[in-house]
């Protein structure tokens, strides 16, 4: 090839989100975010966000 001066093409890694092993988990709050106490109802998000440069997660508290 380098004799002939061609040169490959190199493709970009497609885009796969990432499953996880859990899978879904139970709704143990069932969308009831009022505490008659602070600290007894804690929830967090992860979002995962396709970039251009390379995939980001955002961890939303």
């Amino acid at each position: 090839m380098k004799e002939m001066g061609l040169k490959s093409l190199i493709r970009g890694k497609k885009y796969r989100s990432y499953k996880g092993r859990l899978g879904a988990v139970p709704n143990l709050l069932n969308r009831d975010f009022k505490a008659t106490k602070p600290g007894q109802k804690w929830v967090t998000d992860a979002t995962e966000f396709k970039g251009e440069v390379k995939n980001c997660i955002y961890h939303l508290y």
